[in-house]
């Protein structure tokens, strides 16, 4: 594994070889090993980045506390056996140049932009940055954040950037939660407590297929989840095709939940077909 460090690095990428790009903030977890052996199935190379973006925090605090493991995430891509490590600074990516910034145009595919604005802009800004200095052939991204995957996504092919983006099913505790850099935050019985954001979700599919009232069904359960102590940002269900409200007659759906407890802000999503 070669790590990189520095733009002028990248200059010892082989672009004559496929090349698929894995981005993270880091804190290393199975989810991310998923994500970095799909790549390595997809393309001849493999480049992971670790970068922890602070445009897409909304408070100081949240950008501090999150986990930093570099040491520990090492080892791991060493193990995987990948073939780059690139680790960019704010300077390397001019991070802090509001001269370039990207927008999140359609609000109505930001469910997040009333509880954290300028969340998603951090990312695509972050994300466009890395691709024009990388180049991959191959985009790696979780599903668990299908919402960010999905902007992505839609802006890269907006702008024609050759880049395939291949997405990659959420992995789960023994319980059910998604796998999270936060959720090393929690204590063991709080991983428990947050099982029911899952639970909810697959409730919440059940029921629709015995009722069409899709604003009944976010209701109660985003009652049931105020009502067991969670903060809760939203609890939707939209077209998974579009990410917007569901036509009447579509049956690809995907339930969206955003919640805080403990002080730690969880997401979950649930892909389901109404037959």
């Amino acid at each position: 594994m070669i790590i990189l460090k520095s733009n002028q690095s990248l200059n010892k990428l082989d672009h004559r070889k496929s090349l698929a790009f894995v981005p993270t903030m880091g804190n290393l977890h199975p989810g991310h090993l998923d994500l970095i052996k799909k790549a390595k199935k997809t393309a001849s190379q493999v480049i992971v980045s670790i970068y922890i973006n602070p445009i897409q925090f909304n408070s100081r605090s949240d950008f501090v506390k999150y986990p930093k493991t570099l040491k520990t995430d090492i080892q791991k891509l060493l193990m995987e056996k990948i073939d780059y490590l690139y680790l960019p600074t704010d300077n390397s990516l001019d991070i802090y140049n509001q001269s370039y910034s990207i927008q999140v145009t359609n609000h109505k595919l930001n469910l997040c932009d009333q509880f954290r604005p300028g969340h998603f802009e951090g990312v695509l800004t972050v994300v466009s940055k890395l691709c024009n200095l990388i180049q991959p052939n191959f985009l790696i991204l979780g599903k668990k954040d299908y919402q960010q995957q999905f902007l992505i996504k839609d802006y890269l092919e907006s702008q024609r950037y050759p880049i395939k983006v291949i997405s990659v099913a959420t992995r789960r505790e023994k319980n059910g939660l998604a796998m999270s850099s936060r959720n090393n935050l929690l204590k063991e019985s709080q991983k428990e407590d947050a099982k029911i954001l899952i639970h909810t979700l697959k409730q919440a599919a059940l029921e629709l297929k015995n009722t069409i009232n899709i604003n009944q069904i976010q209701n109660k359960f985003k009652r049931k989840l105020v009502t067991s102590g969670w903060k809760v940002d939203y609890f939707t269900i939209r077209s998974k095709k579009t990410l917007l409200k569901p036509e009447t007659n579509e049956r690809n759906l995907i339930a969206l939940v955003a919640a805080s407890k403990h002080n730690v802000r969880l997401i979950d999503n649930l892909e389901f077909c109404i037959k």
